[in-house]
């Protein structure tokens, strides 16, 4: 039965010191699951203490031995808890009993994948075009998913050609492999290749046997053999992440021999959730240049360009309103624009903002507007709605008026 549970088994037996303070334990018995979780062989640990076999246990911020010895000793009951373990670099959910004094066991999983997916989908959140990491995203799809290497590439608007932003894994593993390439993989515009388009375009997550069986465009097949006997580099699987069929991009994932893929469903909805990331900051970079191009339009038009609402407020205007009227862009945009228009062509004036709050285009308006001397001067209007804003654009015609 201990050996059939999906979760890892370990029963010890509590040392305290002479004033019954517990100060170790021994490893009494262990299942299958726990060699597999922990790293450690039941053949080296069995009636061996704790501090021998992990000697850093001492050091952890989380004192083990002492939480279990409460435990063994009836001190505490039976506990669930969730705690990372600095000398396994892993965390883990524990339930500890005892059915016995001085003596405890232990079950528990590991939800490092589940940690870590957590911690970083925080930091997604607050990221950027500027300040993504994408070096951590794939050291983190790597440790979740088991990986020895992960490539994290990122797809053109097209959904065809991308750019390798990050590569992770044993760095003097990548750094021989750059040499042998004769390129660096980071940065590097890969072209659209329809092999590869073609083999993923069924599935989120595709299993390939090589480097070769991927696509032989990147990499020719006698190259990608090279690669794979010098890192031993078996399976290669490719987890895809996508918004209305458009590929935003993926993560290459290599495999030591004899690996497989592990937590899937976790390492699939971990890649979903750096597409979610990578669709908002292309919005937002988007967005950040539609507004840098409207500032540009905004400073060097030599028109009087402004947005305003349909009640009347200025929302935003450019430099030249300074020019001709002589208050400060500052001023204009906390007033509303109805303040400066002159009281003969007030009533004129809300007649086509009614047409304007009726999605009505307007052109060749003509009224007057104050200046901050007190003279009044002609602006010939070119208006355009769009829900509640009005998008304007005036010429000052005072000279021509005055001609005619």
């Amino acid at each position: 039965m201990l050996e059939s549970i999906p979760f890892a088994y370990a029963r010890h037996k509590l040392i305290c010191n002479a004033n019954g303070v517990p100060i170790d334990y021994v490893f009494v018995e262990v299942n299958e699951r726990f060699e597999l979780l922990t790293g450690l062989k039941a053949s080296e640990i069995l009636n061996k203490k704790v501090t021998e076999i992990i000697p850093d246990i001492l050091f952890d911020t989380f004192n083990w031995i002492e939480f279990y010895g409460n435990v063994a000793l009836g001190i505490t009951k039976e506990q669930e808890f969730e705690q990372f373990s600095a000398p396994l670099n892993k965390w883990f959910k524990v339930n500890v009993i005892s059915y016995e004094p001085m003596f405890f066991i232990t079950f528990f999983t590991d939800v490092t994948a589940e940690y870590l997916i957590a911690s970083l989908s925080k930091q997604l959140q607050n990221w950027n075009s500027e300040t993504i990491d994408y070096k951590k995203i794939a050291e983190t799809v790597c440790q979740i998913s088991g990986a020895r290497y992960a490539s994290f590439n990122i797809f053109e608007k097209n959904g065809k050609d991308f750019t390798t932003v990050a590569i992770a894994g044993i760095q003097e593993h990548l750094q021989k492999a750059i040499r042998m390439l004769g390129f660096d993989l980071v940065g590097r515009k890969w072209p659209y290749d329809p092999v590869r388009e073609h083999k993923i375009k069924e599935s989120k997550t595709t299993f390939f046997i090589s480097i070769a069986d991927l696509s032989n465009t990147a990499l020719p097949k006698t190259l990608s053999k090279i690669v794979e006997n010098t890192f031993d580099v078996g399976e290669v699987v490719i987890i895809k992440t996508e918004k209305d069929s458009v590929m935003l991009g993926d993560f290459t994932l290599m495999f030591a021999k004899n690996t497989k893929l592990k937590n899937q469903a976790l390492t699939e909805s971990f890649v979903d959730i750096v597409g979610a990331a990578l669709a908002r900051i292309a919005a937002e970079k988007s967005l950040k240049i539609q507004e840098e191009e409207l500032f540009d339009f905004f400073s060097v038009n030599l028109d009087l360009v402004c947005i305003a609402d349909v009640e009347g407020n200025f929302i935003k205007v450019n430099k030249e309103w300074e020019h001709v009227l002589g208050y400060s862009v500052k001023e204009l945009e906390s007033r509303k624009f109805l303040d400066f228009v002159h009281p003969d062509d007030l009533q004129s004036t809300l007649d086509v903002m009614k047409e304007l709050e009726n999605q009505k285009q307007v052109l060749n308006f003509t009224n007057r507007y104050l200046r901050k001397d007190g003279s009044y001067r002609y602006f010939e209007w070119r208006s355009k709605p769009k829900g509640k804003f009005i998008y304007g654009a005036a010429r000052d015609v005072t000279d021509n008026v005055k001609r005619e």
